[in-house]
């Protein structure tokens, strides 16, 4: 067998803290502030935590007015609002309102008063506050906003590495290379959202492969696994909170739905494939506008999933159900307020005529598939993902390892194993050649097109050969492999639809910063793997 057996000893607290106190000294020695940039993608969100606070309402006519101009707004009624997912701009309202009840100002103008006469021996009234200084409110709304919760985010994380390393190395190059060199780290430092939401979807992971680790302990130790309501809470609450964050984190959120789905499932767990097939077969029909025939679909996916749930399952079930109603709750409430209806979203109402144009096309901008998109966001050597991280390409092999089937440990040389590595490899290098050949043969805007096909099969056949010849993760741990992979196929597809997939100005590829924490992971994973080697098999004594 190729499991590792039991997990790698926690490293100290202390360890932990001097990993935290180094990525801060980075966090903190910056203020990326540019005022005469004014990005949009930041703006927007800090004129909406000023206008809940100050004006009480999400329309910011008049922080607009007295701020100055700003893009990436929608207007409705004549009343302009953030176009963006409203989880940054609600996490600033209580560290806005705290700084302006510490200085006793906020962004409305006072009046001066007419002077009016002052008697001999008597002082003259103080002079009307200023407003405050918008910079000070984006160093403050960054700082308490963005910093310190990745910060924080930074603790756990790094515990939740060093429980899955023996390496100290591996384990704090991994978390180095993703927390400050990688496109998280340039959007930790500025009040935007796809920072917020790459924590959310990590802490979703962590919690759920703590609820499935103690599940592990307590059938170990033959008792009877537990509901662990408050870690279902809080897998639901960042499943969903990814959302809040990012709209097209949406995908992550939908994966970690069925992660928690799967968990709740004790029961004739066949029965899942059922699900998800009916499942398959709504969204399809969905798309196809038959609403009748979809929602049958949904019915019997409903039925086949409930005979999967024990009284234990269902409380489960809950636990995240009423985690994640929190964040569905506060976007559907900024849709409703802002845009007339919970189900749409700024997108439908953009200001500029040049996004709506864009927006206006298919899905929200996401129309046809594009191989040059996927490419560039993920190998562009000016901003792909591989490039600016290499370390994560050690995710492919950790990916393999998630995925692996059970094999048996036959040395043989015809063995299972053997002979589907072989396959493997073969697959392999039938990919490059043709990738090769793709790369000589055709020149731009033809080359994407025809190379990216082969790119996808050549990464494809690496994750198989490392599926065999990989010693796979703890059993607690397989799951999250699925939902990686599916979040990062569905995120890739997704912006790669996109016709503004570059997103403007932009550190990395800003959409997929989601899955930096997650692609993290799955490298320290990869990086075990090559360092250990398998288990020798067990022998058998003759009788």
């Amino acid at each position: 067998m190729n499991d590792p057996g039991p997990r790698a000893p926690t490293t100290s607290y202390a360890r932990t803290a001097l990993s935290v106190l180094l990525l801060a000294v980075l966090y903190l020695w910056v203020f990326p502030f540019h005022d005469v940039v004014r990005n949009p993608n930041e703006n927007v969100r800090v004129y909406m935590t000023v206008a809940i606070v100050d004006d009480h309402t999400f329309a910011i006519n008049r922080i607009e007015g007295a701020w100055g101009y700003v893009n990436d707004k929608a207007v409705r009624a004549g009343r302009l609002y953030s176009s963006k997912a409203p989880g940054t701009s609600y996490l600033g309202v209580p560290v806005y309102w705290a700084l302006t009840r510490l200085t006793h100002r906020n962004s409305h103008v006072v009046a001066a008063p007419a002077p009016a006469p002052v008697a001999p021996g008597q002082r003259p009234p103080p002079a009307p506050r200023q407003p405050i200084d918008r910079a000070q409110v984006m160093y403050v709304l960054r700082l308490f906003s963005t910093v310190f919760p990745g910060l924080l985010f930074g603790w756990f994380w790094h515990r939740f590495l060093a429980a899955r390393t023996s390496s100290a190395t591996v384990r704090e190059a991994v978390f180095f290379s993703t927390m400050a060199g990688s496109s998280l780290f340039a959007y930790s430092l500025v009040f935007v959202s796809h920072a917020q939401n790459a924590y959310c979807f990590g802490a979703a992971l962590m919690a759920l492969a703590t609820v499935r680790e103690r599940d592990a302990d307590d059938a170990a130790a033959g008792q009877s696994p537990r509901v662990r309501f408050g870690w279902m809470f809080l897998a639901g609450l960042f499943g969903a909170g990814a959302t809040l964050f990012e709209y097209p984190a949406a995908i992550a959120s939908a994966a970690v739905a069925l992660w928690i789905a799967a968990v709740a499932a004790e029961r004739r767990r066949a029965a899942l494939g059922v699900t998800l097939v009916a499942l398959g077969l709504a969204a399809a029909l969905a798309l196809k506008h038959h609403p009748k025939p979809a929602a049958a679909a949904v019915a019997v996916a409903l039925v086949a999933y409930a005979v999967t749930l024990s009284l234990r399952g269902l409380l489960r079930l809950v636990g995240a159900g009423l985690g994640g109603a929190i964040p569905t709750g506060l976007v559907l409430f900024f849709h409703h307020r802002c845009f007339g209806s919970a189900f749409k979203p700024g997108y439908s109402f953009l200001e500029n005529p040049t996004f709506r144009e864009e927006t206006n096309q298919g899905f929200f901008g996401a129309t046809q598939f594009s191989w040059e998109a996927a490419l560039r966001l993920w190998l562009d050597p000016a901003f792909g993902l591989i490039p600016s991280t290499p370390v994560l390409l050690l995710s492919l092999v950790g990916l393999g390892a998630y995925l692996a089937p059970e094999l048996p440990d036959d040395r043989r040389p015809l063995s299972r194993r053997n002979v589907l590595g072989a396959c493997f490899v073969a697959a392999a290098l039938f990919a490059s050649v043709k990738l090769t050949l793709a790369l000589k043969a055709h020149a731009l805007p033809d080359l994407h097109a025809r190379s990216g096909p082969w790119v996808a099969a050549l990464a494809v056949a690496l994750i198989a050969l490392a599926m065999v010849r990989c010693p796979r993760p703890p059993k607690a741990d397989r799951a999250m492999g699925a939902t990686i992979a599916l979040t990062l196929i569905g995120m890739t597809h997704l912006i790669g639809m996109m016709n503004n997939w570059r997103g403007g100005w932009q550190v990395g590829p800003r959409y997929l910063v989601t899955v930096v924490p997650a692609l993290g992971l799955l490298a320290l994973s990869g990086a075990e793997s090559l360092l250990r080697p398998r288990a020798a098999p067990a022998t058998t004594p003759c009788g």
